[in-house]
């Protein structure tokens, strides 16, 4: 049947019965029920049904140029749908059991614009003439987001998930179990949980992460052209990282575990577990850590020029601390427990608690504390040209002042002398028994000493650098100092030390046993070091960088390195020598062998030498004029020069010698031995001798003419003249004789003997 151009009916009820509509050009209608049982239905150029309840059981719909059903519900059973360019729908229920989905939103926007212009001409036997001209243009915007599922539960179980142009999911839980995410052009993970466990990820040109948990076990990661980190567990453990052209960490735990990092030109960190336990961090030109657990356990410091820290908890404990050209503490725990502390050019303080027991304080030019308390017991304490304080405890028990006074006297004809004297402080000791002794001085230096024991001492001085030290016992010593560096130190035991600094660098070091150190420095660098036992140990360093050299065999090496002149070289080996030079002038030398010998220098005049061998000898010197010689040994000397005319020279041996010199007139001799002789001198005419032995003389003499004589033995005879006229003598011996004149014809004459004579 047909109505008109494009209106068909074609029907047949026979062995296929098939129908076929048609109602216009896109319109038409197919079925058939027969083998096959078909329906075909189209509405239009894209309205397509297909239908199909035969063997396959198909089914096909279309509504549009992108909106697409197919359904199949036979032996693989599969639908797929489809509504528009990006969604899609693909199920499968077979063997293999298939999900595919896409789910796009996907919006377009078109605009046209145009003129067209058609001319058409028609003429008798149908023939038609047109022209056709014009513009036209066409604005497109396409925009929208899909999401693609693909499962599959079947003998490999695989989903693959897709949520846009780059975004892809694929997983596969069969026998390698695979997982592969792409959410951009450059961002891929790849997972394999098979033998070798494989986990590869990137998410961009140069961000790439590898995982293996196999035999080798491995993690790779890159985030950029220079960030790499490679992880191994396997029979080695090594892991290596890398953030940029300078930042390297490379780390291995098998049987040196060793960790190498790097986050510059000279930032360096090295750290090994193995045999020595060995740890180097440098952070720049100037900064660097060097730390050892191993026979000598050793740490090394350096945050700048002058800034450097040594540490070693072996035989020795000794501490060496650097903040600066003059900031200097160098600590040792052990046999003879020496601290040695500078906070500039003057301020100097060494201590040591083994045999002898000393501790020398310098914090300026001429304010200088020395005690000892071994078997002489010696204190020195200097704080000004004139201002002298010596003590001693042993077989004499001496104790010399020395303060600055001014006198004023004016004196006219008839002898009348007005004298107007003034003082800048006042000084009080007191001594309660053989180690009971108090030292007090409100002055310029105001500094107090006390100790009640052998081992109990407590000294202090607010003046300029406001120093503490207090001992209650052979190991137990509190230093506070709160000038320019703000210095504390304290030690409970002998493995228990508190060093703090709030100056410059603020550094505080803490040690509560043979292996538990802290050390934090809050300055330019930043050091944090912590140890807590023989193998535990976290150092922390935000500051700059050098080379280092490192040896743990034989002789035990170490050659640092931060610059022109600044070289440390470490052995620990037969001699256990230590050399470190920060410039042209400036060297240590240490060595602890047979002769233990420490040579150092920081300038051209600033020399130090120690030897702790048979004679014991320690030589400093700061300048031309200042110089200061200790020695130990069979005699005991310590010799001390501060300037052209400043000299100290102990001499605790044989015959006991203090001689001291503070300028040009002033003069101190004392001797403790057989004849025990003073000599004080503070001016040209200012003199005073005493001597306690067989005939024990005194002389005093405070001016050309100002004289006394003294004498207490056999015929005790007193001397005294104040002026050209003015004498007296004085004789209690067997003829007793007074001799007096104050002028020149004033004389009186007097004895006592049996032929007494009045003049």
């Amino acid at each position: 049947m047909s109505r008109g151009p494009g209106h068909v009916i074609v029907m047949s009820r026979g062995p296929g019965h098939v129908i076929v509509m048609s109602r216009g050009p896109g319109h038409v209608i197919v079925m058939s029920r027969g083998p096959g049982h078909v329906i075909v239905m189209s509405r239009g150029p894209g309205h397509v049904i297909v239908m199909s309840r035969g063997p396959g059981h198909v089914i096909v719909m279309s509504r549009g140029p992108g909106h697409v059903i197919v359904m199949s519900q036979g032996p693989g059973h599969v639908i797929v749908m489809s509504q528009g360019p990006g969604h899609v729908i693909v199920m499968s229920q077979g063997p293999g059991h298939v999900i595919v989905m896409s789910r796009g939103t996907w919006t377009r926007y078109c605009y046209e614009s145009g003129t067209w212009t058609r001319y058409c001409y028609e003429s008798g036997t149908w023939t038609r003439y047109c022209y056709e001209s014009g513009t036209w243009t066409r604005y497109c915007y396409e925009s929208g987001t899909w999401t693609r599922f693909v499962m599959s539960q079947g003998p490999g179980h695989v989903i693959v998930m897709s949520r846009g142009p780059g975004h892809v999911i694929v997983m596969s839980q069969g026998p390698g179990h695979v997982i592969v995410m792409s959410r951009g052009p450059g961002h891929v993970i790849v997972m394999s949980r098979g033998p070798g466990h494989v986990i590869v990820m990137s998410r961009g040109p140069g961000h790439v992460i590898v995982m293996s948990r196999g035999p080798g076990h491995v993690i790779v990661m890159s985030r950029g052209p220079g960030h790499v980190i490679v992880m191994s567990r396997g029979p080695g453990h090594v892991i290596v990282m890398s953030r940029g052209p300078g930042h390297v960490i490379v780390m291995s735990r098998g049987p040196g575990h060793v960790i190498v990092m790097s986050r510059g030109p000279g930032h360096v960190i090295v750290m090994s577990r193995g045999p020595g336990h060995v740890i180097v961090m440098s952070r720049g030109p100037g900064h660097v850590i060097v730390m050892s657990r191993g026979p000598g356990h050793v740490i090394v410091m350096s945050r700048g020029p002058g800034h450097v820290i040594v540490m070693s908890q072996g035989p020795g404990h000794v501490i060496v601390m650097s903040q600066g050209p003059g900031h200097v503490i160098v600590m040792s725990e052990g046999p003879g427990h020496v601290i040695v502390m500078s906070e500039g050019p003057g301020h100097v303080i060494v201590m040591s608690q083994g045999p002898g027991h000393v501790i020398v304080m310098s914090q300026g030019p001429g304010h200088l504390i020395v005690m000892r308390q071994g078997p002489g017991h010696v204190i020195v304490m200097s704080e000004g040209p004139g201002h002298v304080i010596v003590m001693s405890r042993g077989p004499g028990h001496v104790i010399v002042m020395s303060r600055t006074w001014t006198r004023y006297c004016y004196e006219s004809g008839t002898w009348t002398r007005y004298c107007y004297e003034s003082g800048t402080w006042t000084r009080i000791v007191m001594s309660q028994g053989p180690g009971h002794v108090i030292v007090m001085s409100q002055g310029p230096g105001h500094v107090v000493v006390m100790s009640r024991g052998p081992g109990n001492g407590i000294v202090m001085s607010q003046g300029p650098g406001h120093v503490i030290v207090m001992s209650r016992g052979p190991g137990h010593v509190i230093v506070m100092s709160r000038g320019p560096g703000h210095v504390i130190v304290m030690s409970r035991g002998p493995g228990h030390v508190i060093v703090m600094s709030r100056g410059p660098g603020h550094v505080i070091v803490m040690s509560r046993g043979p292996g538990h150190v802290i050390v934090m420095s809050r300055g330019p660098g930043h050091v944090i070091v912590m140890s807590r036992g023989p193998g535990h140990v976290i150092v922390m360093s935000r500051g700059p960088g050098h080379v280092i050299v490192m040896s743990r065999g034989p002789g035990h090496v170490i050659v640092m390195s931060r610059g022109p002149g600044h070289v440390i070289v470490m052995s620990r080996g037969p001699g256990h020598v230590i050399v470190m030079s920060r410039g042209p002038g400036h060297v240590i030398v240490m060595s602890r062998g047979p002769g233990h010998v420490i040579v150092m220098s920081r300038g051209p005049g600033h020399v130090i030498v120690m030897s702790r061998g048979p004679g014991h000898v320690i030589v400093m010197s700061r300048g031309p004029g200042h110089v200061i010689v200790m020695s130990q040994g069979p005699g005991h000397v310590i010799v001390m020069s501060q300037g052209p005319g400043h000299v100290i020279v102990m001499s605790q041996g044989p015959g006991h010698v203090i001689v001291m010199s503070e300028g040009p007139g002033h003069v101190i001799v004392m001797s403790e031995g057989p004849g025990h002789v003073i000599v004080m001198s503070q001016g040209p005419g200012h003199v005073i001798v005493m001597s306690r032995g067989p005939g024990h003389v005194i002389v005093m003499s405070q001016g050309p003419g100002h004289v006394i004589v003294m004498s207490q033995g056999p015929g005790h005879v007193i001397v005294m003249s104040q002026g050209p006229g003015h004498l007296i003598v004085m004789r209690q011996g067997p003829g007793h004789v007074i001799v007096m004149s104050e002028g020149p014809g004033h004389v009186i004459v007097m004895s006592r003997d049996l032929d007494t004579l009045l003049l």
